[in-house]
């Protein structure tokens, strides 16, 4: 994380109730330890990516907005749709 902050790279993370959400740019709440809610997230994630037309890249060295309120819908990730 550590790097990725360095070099101005948003975190994506998979945060279970032992981990810190506040570290991570974009939180995705999650047994981080169990192999099913990885795959199930992973295909819910792959599906967004395929759904989303492409849309130009932001500036380089732009971080995304530290405030939950602020970040895009595309980012929020219902599983229950899955």
């Amino acid at each position: 994380m550590a790097e990725a902050r360095r070099l101005n790279i948003p975190i994506v993370a998979i945060t279970d109730t032992n981990a810190n959400p506040d570290l991570v740019d974009y939180p995705i709440a999650g047994n981080d330890d169990a192999i099913r809610s990885i795959s199930i997230i992973l295909e819910a994630l792959n599906d967004a990516v395929i759904e989303v037309p492409r849309s130009p890249m932001p500036a380089a060295g732009t971080r995304p907005s530290r405030s939950r309120k602020n970040r895009s819908p595309a980012f929020r990730l219902n599983l229950q749709q899955v």
